[in-house]
Parts: structure tokens; C-alpha cells; sequence
């Protein structure tokens, strides 16, 4: 199993992480570049970024 490189897209150092519990193969990092990124596990690709935060980004638990 390779690691995957979340750090390409982020331009400062990531936070927080979290794998959702029912969308297998995604995974949202936090950065204090103010961005959320979503990314998809299995191409190890960026999918989706979250920007236009003023501040760093609150972080989120998921529950079951």
C-alpha cells in the first residue's frame, strides 16, 4: 500500500484530518493555509477545495 501525499495541494502545514465514516475512500484536510481540501484515497487525487475562510478553520467530528 502506497502513502498517499496530502500535502501537495496545501500551502501551509495541515491540522486536522478525517476520514468519513460512511464515504469510503475520501478524506478532508485542514490546513492554516485556510483551505479544506477533499481528497479521493483510491487516485490519490485533490478533489474538491474549500477556500475564502478569514480565519483558521474550525474543525469537524463526525459521529455514527
Amino acid at each position: 500500500m502506497s502513502c498517499m501525499n496530502v500535502t501537495t495541494g496545501h500551502t501551509e502545514k495541515i491540522y486536522s484530518v478525517h476520514f468519513h465514516p460512511l464515504a469510503s475512500g475520501v478524506l478532508a484536510s485542514v490546513s492554516y493555509d485556510m483551505t479544506i481540501r477533499i481528497w479521493d484515497v483510491d487516485s490519490e487525487e485533490e478533489r474538491i477545495i474549500l477556500h475564502g475562510f478569514t480565519d483558521t478553520v474550525p474543525t469537524t467530528v463526525y459521529h455514527c
